[in-house]
C-alpha cells in the first residue's frame, strides 16, 4: 500500500509540475505573441510612414514635371516670338529699301524743287524707319528677357 500511495504522491507532484509548466508555457507564449504583435505593429507603422513619404515624393515629382513641361512650352513660345520679330525686322528692312529707291532716284535729279522734296521725303522715311526699328528692338529685348527669365 505504501507503494501505491507513493505513486499517488508522485502522480500528484507530476500533475502539479505539469500544470505549472503548462501555465508558465502559456504565459510565456502569450508574452511572446504580444511582443510579436507589438513588433508587427511597429513595422506596419514604418511601412505606412514610408508609403506616405513616397506619396508625397510622387506628388512633388508630378508638380516638378508639370512645371518643367510648362517651362519648356514657354521657352518654345519665346523662341517663336524671337523668330517672328526677326521676320518682322527683315520685312521692315525690305520695305525701307523698296521705299527708298524712288527717293534715291529723285535725289539725283537736277530739278531743285524735286531735290528738296526728295530730301524731305528721305528725312520722313528715315524717321519712320528709326521709330519702327526702335519698336522692333524693344519687342526683341522684351522677348529675350522673357526667354531668359523662363529658362531660370
Amino acid at each position: 500500500m505504501e507503494t501505491t500511495s507513493t505513486l499517488k504522491g508522485y502522480g500528484r507532484l507530476f500533475y502539479i509540475l505539469a500544470s505549472a509548466f503548462i501555465v508558465i508555457s502559456t504565459v510565456g507564449y502569450q508574452d511572446a505573441m504580444a511582443q510579436a504583435d507589438a513588433k508587427t505593429q511597429k513595422l506596419e507603422a514604418k511601412v505606412d510612414a514610408t508609403k506616405l513619404k513616397a506619396d508625397i515624393a510622387d506628388a512633388k515629382v508630378f508638380t516638378a514635371d508639370s512645371l518643367i513641361k510648362a517651362g519648356e512650352d514657354m521657352v518654345a513660345e519665346g523662341s517663336d516670338d524671337i523668330k517672328a520679330i526677326g521676320h518682322d525686322e527683315k520685312e521692315l528692312d525690305k520695305n525701307y529699301s523698296n521705299d527708298r529707291k524712288p527717293i534715291d532716284k529723285a535725289l539725283r535729279s537736277k530739278d531743285k524743287e524735286e531735290l528738296s522734296q526728295a530730301k524731305a521725303d528721305l528725312k520722313e522715311l528715315d524717321t519712320k524707319f528709326k521709330v519702327d526699328i526702335k519698336e522692333i528692338d524693344k519687342r526683341f529685348k522684351e522677348a529675350q528677357r522673357r526667354l531668359i527669365m523662363e529658362r531660370r
